[in-house]
């Protein structure tokens, strides 16, 4: 799954992530449900034999495929609507990544993908849309067959490698790292400009690290933003929450002013001065939520990473200090796990249908 995410220069830490639906196409029908079933516990596998048929499905259709609102949001104004992302079905349909095979009938794998990339015009999800080219022929005589597939953001992998399963699966993994991060660029650069917030943690590539152990200790497969500071809220495969809260200086100032506005205890105050200490609660409707808050219950004790990173006017990355706490622990949350489908249920409702099919 999501195994750890890389540095990229558009964004490091990503503002929403969760697996996707991968297409495969290959006129090899029996190798289409061998790789299927070896891949099918980690993504659901779409499958065509026929690649004018996946070309429809790609190009004309895109009715799955990732949209922008699930990637990106306009204004700092809705950033509660990530929290909402968890209740869409259909999140883990979204089509990202292609599987393609080179030699086919009526359409080769390089053509298909060429005749992909020039449609991208059509939809905005579609130009995050990446391929794994996978076929027995060397790639050399494809890029000398077909000159075009240099120029087409892929990855070559040859169907005798006997690690041929493993590079795919980290393939993809790699993909969906680099197509959330890079989309979450807008997120990130949108709440850097709320002069109240600064939030430049996003930019943050020294807290990749900290972020990756997370993902992997806690075997996370989706996350998404929680608050306008970058706290996030996690889920395993069986939609299981927890969540990461992190502070900036800016955070700290405004996370004192909720403490005194909603009346929170003296004792409750020195501790948030002393810094050592952050509220889970951030947001004002977080808050006005509570008729009463028990504030112990929202204390937590922080780690501190302090980036040293050359500053970025342009999107408000500074150095700072970052205060941050990971919880299974968040009271009140109001997210009834009962209406998210996991992706666990996901994959295991895919695979009943799956056997019913056949």
């Amino acid at each position: 799954m999501f195994d750890s995410f890389k540095k990229t220069w558009v964004c490091s830490i990503p503002s929403a992530f969760f697996p996707t639906t991968v297409l495969h196409v290959d006129d090899d029908k029996q190798l289409l449900a061998q790789l299927s079933n070896m891949l099918s516990s980690h993504y659901k596998i779409e499958t065509f034999s026929n690649p004018d048929e996946a070309l429809q499905e790609i190009v004309f259709l895109g009715n799955n495929y990732m949209q922008e609102k699930h990637l990106a949001l306009k204004s700092d104004e809705d950033i509660l609507g990530y929290r909402q992302a968890i209740f869409q079905e259909n999140r883990f349909e979204n089509q990202l990544i292609c599987i393609v095979d080179y030699d086919m009938p009526s359409r080769n794998g390089a053509d298909l993908i060429y005749v992909s990339e020039l449609v991208k015009f059509q939809s905005e999800a579609q130009a995050q849309h990446s391929y794994i080219l996978l076929t027995s022929k060397d790639i050399e005589d494809i890029e000398e067959e077909t000159p075009n597939i240099k120029k087409i953001k892929h990855v070559f992998i040859n169907k005798r490698d006997k690690n041929c399963v493993q590079k795919l699966l980290d393939s993809i993994n790699s993909f969906h790292q680099d197509i959330f991060q890079t989309a979450g660029f807008t997120t990130a650069l949108i709440l850097s400009k709320n002069p109240k917030e600064k939030s430049s943690f996003s930019y943050c590539s020294e807290f990749l690290p900290i972020f990756n152990q997370y993902i992997r200790e806690h075997d996370i497969c989706e996350g998404y933003l929680f608050d306008r500071q970058g706290g996030m809220i996690f889920l395993d495969k069986n939609a299981n929450l927890s969540w990461l809260f992190v502070r900036n200086e800016y955070g700290i100032i405004n996370g004192l002013e909720n403490a005194y506005k909603y009346q929170a205890p003296d004792n409750i105050i020195d501790l948030l001065k002393s810094k050592q200490y952050i509220l889970s609660l951030y947001e004002p409707e977080d808050f006005e939520a509570r008729s009463e808050i028990e504030w112990d219950k929202y204390l937590l004790k922080v780690d501190v990473l302090k980036d040293d990173a050359v500053g970025d006017e342009d999107h408000n990355h500074l150095p700072a200090n970052y205060y941050y706490a990971f919880t299974d622990s968040f009271p009140g949350h109001g997210i009834d796990k009962d209406k998210i489908l996991s992706f666990q249920n996901f994959l295991d409702l895919k695979n009943s249908n799956d056997s019913k099919d056949k």
